[in-house]
């Protein structure tokens, strides 16, 4: 009976660790995914900047050649 216990006892913390590793990486990834997310959201808004500053400039051209 010793033995049958020693074996349920080595494939429960078998599976505890195996459930730990996932829980970290599917942590990690989605620390990543977080990152990339706000990454993402940064280069848009500094795209949306340069359009509206090349708009402006554009706007500016013929005024200045008709002042």
């Amino acid at each position: 009976m010793t033995s049958g216990f020693d074996l349920l006892f080595v494939l429960y913390s078998v599976f505890l660790v195996v459930v730990v590793v996932v829980l970290i990486v599917l942590a990690v990834l989605l620390c990543r995914l977080a990152i990339a997310a706000r990454e993402n959201q940064l280069t848009t808004a500094r795209l949306r900047e340069l359009q509206i500053e090349r708009m402006l400039a554009e706007d500016e051209g013929p005024a200045r050649e008709l002042g």
